[in-house]
This record gives structure tokens, C-alpha cells and sequence, in this order.
């Protein structure tokens, strides 16, 4: 009696063999169900005996039109982190090439509690590989190859958090003619470099600048965590 188990053959074989499969499937241009449907098939043809030769009897087959084959889905070659376990169809991790986990950033935070204007977000972070903490300062570790990430929501159950690069960093020298670093993108507000207002220096900071509804520039530290 035919099985009513609609277990799919990811469930019955182990991952080495799943795979296996599936190249051998992509191979023939064909997806899972199709390689199997046609190993199968050739499996449960009628077998003739002609002396020594044994010779598989292929029947009468009305003649159809070429099956158009549909393309593997991408996910199963190269999961990612909008690809959860359950649609990969076996226990592999996603491929998350490209995107920080939340261990691996720094998050930026206006140390000030209050409304800013522009393109500031509460969401922001820098991957930690990027930056120089041997001493007490968060410096970039180099001025022109920095990344500024932005925190999204996966719909993944291993990685729910993730962090993206939304913008690439940028050097200038400032009005005393000190290096600072900022990106690009319309994130220019951001800036590590020399802090200036109101009689106030510090080196070496993060802060946000912006025009308040005066037009007048203004400042907030930033701090890293």
C-alpha cells in the first residue's frame, strides 16, 4: 500500500545525500521532484530479455510538448538571512556574507536625549573589525574604508537582528585643517573628528551636526557601545 507520508525527501535521507540530489537534479536542468519522478520512472519500466542482453522495453508514449523546467529557487544554493531553515528545506545555517550580527558592532547613540534634524537614526552602528580601541577613543581604522550600518529585522529565527551598510566613510579636513571622518550617502552629520562649539574643543570625538530651525549649526556627541 502506498505511504500517505508527505514528509518531503529532505526529511528521509541525511544533509550529504540531500545535496548530492540536488546536484545531480541541477545537473538536468530539473528540480528535485522532476529528477526523482524521471529516475523513478526509468526504474519501474517493464525489463525484456533478448539472450545475454538485458534491454529495458520502453512503451508506446504519446508524443507532448517539452516540459518547461522551472529554475531551482536560489535559496537552497545560497541561503540568506531572509531564508529561514524551514524554506531551505534542510539544517543549514543562512549565508550571511555581506551582513553583521549584533555582537560584531558598535551602536551609536546621541548622548543627549533630545529631538535633532536630518538623517539621524537610533538604529546606526560601525562593525567593531573597523575600529581601533587600543586606546579610549572609537578611532577608524581607516578613514576611507568604514561602514555605517543600519539595524533591520530578518524574519529569521536564528539571526533575528542584522546590520546592513547604508553608507561608505569619507575623509576631510576641517576648518583648522584636522582630519575628520564622515559618510556618505546623506549621513554627512556624522563625524569623527575634532569637536567644536561654544568655546567648547574635544579631540578625537563622535559627534552629529545639524541645523537647528534658526539654521544654526549644532552638536551632539555621539556615544559608542
Amino acid at each position: 500500500m502506498p505511504s500517505k507520508s508527505t514528509k518531503p525527501i529532505s526529511g528521509r535521507v541525511d544533509n550529504e545525500t540531500y545535496f548530492k540530489l540536488m546536484e545531480l537534479a541541477k545537473n538536468k536542468r530539473m528540480t528535485m521532484s522532476q529528477y526523482i519522478g524521471d529516475v523513478l520512472s526509468k526504474l519501474t519500466q517493464p525489463i525484456q530479455s533478448l539472450g545475454d542482453t538485458t534491454m529495458i522495453q520502453n512503451p508506446a508514449i504519446p508524443k507532448q510538448k517539452p516540459q518547461k523546467l522551472e529554475p531551482i529557487p536560489p535559496h537552497v544554493f545560497n541561503p540568506n538571512p531572509l531564508n529561514d531553515y524551514g524554506r531551505v528545506g534542510v539544517n543549514i545555517p543562512p549565508d550571511i556574507t555581506g551582513y553583521y550580527k549584533e555582537e560584531d558592532v558598535y551602536k551609536l547613540e546621541l548622548i543627549e536625549k533630545k529631538s535633532v534634524y536630518g538623517k539621524w537614526s537610533n538604529h546606526l552602528a560601525i562593525p567593531k573589525k573597523q575600529i581601533n580601541r587600543d586606546s579610549p577613543f572609537y578611532f577608524p581604522v581607516n578613514a576611507n574604508s568604514t561602514d555605517l550600518l543600519e539595524e533591520f529585522i530578518t524574519g529569521n529565527e536564528v539571526f533575528p537582528i542584522m546590520y546592513k551598510v547604508v553608507a561608505n566613510s569619507v575623509s576631510f579636513i576641517d576648518e583648522t585643517g584636522e582630519q575628520c571622518v564622515t559618510f556618505n550617502g546623506g549621513y554627512n552629520g556624522i563625524v569623527f573628528g575634532t569637536y567644536y562649539q561654544e568655546g567648547h574643543t574635544s579631540f578625537n570625538k563622535w559627534y552629529y551636526r545639524y541645523l537647528d530651525l534658526s539654521g544654526n549649526e549644532k552638536k551632539v556627541f555621539i556615544k559608542m557601545y
